[in-house]
């Protein structure tokens, strides 16, 4: 049991420090709960930069939507990387900014 904890946080590490590079063939290759890790990773990425006052951003959705959206454009036949569906998915989310 303690060898499975000691590999489950190696890989969540893994995958958290390598989520900028994740390409739909790894994507793909990943079970549902592998990309929730990473889906997670990008959600609190953005937290802790809203936390620092920086430009976080709102996810008003859960982990589960945005994993499966990522899914769903895949089979569309998108070829980019998740980071860069990440970025359409949480600027379609933003309340527009008001004009000064």
């Amino acid at each position: 049991m303690k060898r499975l904890t000691v590999i489950t946080i190696i890989l969540a590490m893994t995958l958290a420090c390598a989520r900028g590079q994740v390409t739909r063939e790894n994507w793909e290759a990943m079970t549902p709960q592998e990309k929730l890790l990473i889906v997670d990773s990008f959600k609190g990425h953005e937290g802790s930069r809203d936390a620092k006052g920086g430009t976080g951003r709102l996810h008003p959705e859960s982990s589960e939507h945005y994993r499966d959206r990522i899914d769903e454009i895949y089979q569309a036949g998108d070829e980019r990387s998740v980071a860069l569906i990440w970025e359409d998915l949480v600027a379609r989310n933003q309340p527009a900014q008001e004009k000064p």
